[in-house]
């Protein structure tokens, strides 16, 4: 999957509606050049990602973890 799907899946249920496109928009280009780690604050607390050669971290700000593959997608790394 590519990296700006996988940011807007993740960002969506805890972003409001009316800024996920701008969030999505600054973690894609934050992790494009070369940050490995970006943080969102949402009102339920942080959520974290951490880009990998091949997953996309993310840390809920309800203390889930999860782990996207980026391995064979399209602008992955």
């Amino acid at each position: 999957m590519e990296l700006r799907a996988v940011v807007t899946n993740e960002l969506g249920p805890w972003v409001p509606a009316e800024a996920l496109e701008n969030e999505t928009e600054r973690v894609v280009h934050l992790l494009e050049s070369g940050e490995r780690r970006a943080v969102v604050r949402t009102p339920e607390g942080e959520l974290r990602l951490v880009l990998t050669e091949t997953a996309l971290l993310v840390e809920l700000p309800n203390g889930a973890r999860k782990v996207r593959s980026l391995a064979g997608a399209e602008g992955s790394w």
